[in-house]
């Protein structure tokens, strides 16, 4: 199951605030539980991913307000005297600089997010187009099939019953047919071959109309309009 961030982006601003003190203070607690197990300070890069998670999951400005709060956060727990502001200029260079390199990593992601959505919402536009398009051939499929077992499947049929028929005529022991008579079935047979061969001609430039190659897509147009009406 995929996580959409997108859910927490459309919320209220003061939930998504909310939801940015949250990963302040989840950055604060883990700091505390991880100095249990090392020596050496490591509160710079919880800080830094608490930051990149409320630029990706609840937007830019909640990624400001984690930014400051973490650089606070950072001088009253983790920067020697703890628990107290000094106006130590050294420390409070350090702690700007934080702050402002935050805020650009949060616009950085929060750029990186928008690109991320335009390209899911591009992939989910190309997948909608792409099934649309399955669904158009597949009925232009059934209407191809259905049209040519209508009119070319009984077509056939009748040319094959007319010949049968002939033959049953010509063949016949008693049979006193006359030629004119012959020949008027062949006549009324090769009336059928020849609509027949209309009705292929016809589905074949509804398939791919000649005029296409021929002339080119404005033409194909024309006669295609001209065709409906």
């Amino acid at each position: 199951m995929n996580f959409d961030a997108t859910s927490l982006i459309t919320k209220p601003i003061l939930l998504r605030l909310a939801i940015g003190v949250g990963f302040v203070v989840s950055a604060v607690l883990i700091t505390n539980v991880v100095w249990l197990v090392v020596d050496r300070p490591f509160n710079s890069p919880v800080f830094l991913g608490a930051i990149i998670l409320s630029a990706w999951l609840v937007g830019f400005r909640s990624a400001i307000l984690t930014s400051i709060l973490s650089g606070i956060a950072m001088k009253y727990f983790f920067v020697v005297p703890l628990h107290q502001f000094t106006g130590d200029p050294q420390v409070m260079v350090r702690l700007t600089v934080f702050v402002v390199e935050g805020i650009i990593l949060a616009a950085l992601i929060e750029r990186l997010r928008i690109a991320s959505d335009r390209i899911r919402a591009s992939k989910e536009e190309l997948q909608a187009l792409t099934e649309h398009q399955r669904t158009l051939r597949e009925d232009e499929q059934k209407r191809i099939a259905r049209e040519i077992h209508d009119e070319l499947g009984q077509v056939l049929t009748t040319i094959k019953m007319d010949i049968h028929f002939l033959n049953s005529r010509i063949t016949a022991c008693d049979s006193d047919v006359s030629k004119a008579e012959i020949s008027s079935d062949l006549k009324n047979l090769s009336d059928v071959v020849d609509g027949t061969i209309s009705s292929v001609r016809r589905i074949a430039s509804e398939l791919r109309p000649s005029v296409l190659d021929d002339f080119g897509l404005v033409a194909a147009f024309e006669w295609q309009t001209q065709e409906f009406q």
